[in-house]
């Protein structure tokens, strides 16, 4: 039963990360620039 609710979340997770990478592609941001900002400093805010 962990193994499954593990599964869940990493998978929400990965939806998560890939939508966020996907609005910032659309807005025209730097996705690489994104990460490092989010990992080190105030993380960038979307508007959608």
């Amino acid at each position: 039963m962990s193994q499954i609710l593990s599964n869940y979340r990493s998978a929400h997770a990965f939806v998560r990360i890939r939508g966020c990478l996907s609005t910032l592609r659309k807005q025209g941001v730097p996705l690489l620039s994104a990460l490092q900002a989010t990992l080190h400093g105030p993380p960038l805010l979307l508007s959608f």
